[in-house]
């Protein structure tokens, strides 16, 4: 069993056991109606859903009907003598799942906006560092050393088509064969692989591949579009430097 697994099977247990807790309060120790027991339970699945993931916010919903049921909607058991307690359980189900849903989806949400601001943040150093800390004789080496710094991507390759090189960088090698990435025609990339074509100006500059963790696509393609626009701008510089000067007339 992977450490994951037991991760998710020990946060489902806690929550039973905070079901289990509560319920043990309003029996033996907390004299209270039907009322406050629902809404304490109700409570507990809000404060699930803001911490973990849907499955416990489920198993907590489920968990605190049964409860609830057994315990406190006369007689004592799986039934139910009034009608009225049969809508009232209905509710509070239905409630509680409601309540688990919107909780976690604004947690998502909240997530995936923090997560779009550290890429925005992280594109903003990526082109200073870019337009301010590039070799001019090796760009491709710079371009792909500061996405590994900015972004922590597995692997990063790039071909620089003006120099005819390849370089890669990171812990995991990209799996493109380097003739693969000089035609820049990649069909069918491998699995968690972006393959990206690198151009500016209409000028074809070469091909970038990352191993991807989850960055958005257009997060991407700006990390693509940075890359060669400094490609595109060390090639003019060394141009610049190995023509003439003009004679002074």
């Amino acid at each position: 069993m992977s450490r994951q697994d037991t991760g998710a099977y020990s946060r489902v247990a806690a929550s039973l056991g905070g079901v289990g807790l509560l319920t043990f309060l309003f029996v033996s120790v907390i004299p209270a109606n039907t009322t406050t027991i629902a809404l304490a339970y109700m409570l507990l699945v809000l404060c699930i859903s803001a911490v973990w993931s849907r499955v416990e916010a489920l198993t907590v919903a489920f968990a605190a009907g049964l409860a609830l049921d057994y315990y406190f909607l006369p007689p004592m058991g799986f039934r139910i003598a009034a009608p009225s307690d049969i809508v009232a359980l209905i509710f509070f189900v239905v409630c509680a799942l409601i309540a688990s849903h919107l909780s976690l989806t604004a947690r998502e949400r909240a997530a995936e906006a923090n997560l779009r601001q550290d890429e925005m943040a992280r594109l903003y150093a990526l082109g200073r560092a870019l337009m301010l800390s590039i070799d001019e004789s090796e760009p491709g080496g710079g371009v792909t050393s500061q996405i590994m710094q900015l972004f922590g991507f597995p692997g990063v390759a790039l071909y620089e088509r003006a120099g005819n090189r390849i370089y890669r960088d990171g812990n995991t090698a990209v799996p493109i064969a380097d003739d693969l990435l000089r035609s820049g025609v990649v069909n069918t990339p491998p699995a968690g692989c972006v393959v990206l074509a690198l151009a500016h100006e209409g000028m074809s500059l070469g091909t970038l591949a990352i191993l991807d963790k989850g960055t958005s696509p257009i997060t991407l393609h700006a990390i693509s579009n940075l890359a060669a626009a400094a490609l595109f701008r060390a090639q003019r510089l060394r141009t610049a430097r190995t023509q003439p000067s003009p004679q002074a007339t």
